[in-house]
């Protein structure tokens, strides 16, 4: 998929949902759209979007920041969230290993040390 077309897609599928089920996608939401917007080279938005994934979602959604601050290349912070999304017990974790929005912060020792919490194989 083109990057271009993500906010657009993202945008058909929160319209779609109907109200109470777009409560738990909200944050997955904010998430794509800062994802994008850093793909598109829109800094401002992808701000933008991250600070409202942070406001409305830190307290119970550190996964889908993590994968911000990872895929926009913030080793420290992204593995400062991937520690709050193992405090949280957050059901995403399990991706941990496999999710090429981590892909930067795989080679970090505090990734590896995350992974021997989790009982993960660190190879």
């Amino acid at each position: 998929m083109c990057p271009v077309e993500l906010p657009h897609l993202l945008h058909w599928l929160h319209e779609l949902r109907p109200r109470h089920v777009r409560r738990v996608f909200r944050a997955v939401v904010a998430s794509g759209t800062a994802l994008a917007q850093h793909a598109l080279g829109n800094a401002s938005e992808e701000q933008r979007a991250l600070d409202e994934l942070r406001e409305r979602f830190g307290d119970r959604d550190a996964w889908d920041i993590a994968l911000v601050y990872s895929w926009r290349g913030d080793r420290d912070r992204a593995l400062e969230w991937l520690d709050r999304s193992y405090a949280q017990h957050n059901i995403w974790l399990r991706a941990v290993k496999v999710s090429p929005l981590l892909k930067n912060v795989r080679g970090d020792p505090r990734y590896k040390a995350l992974l021997a919490r989790m009982n993960l194989p660190v190879e």
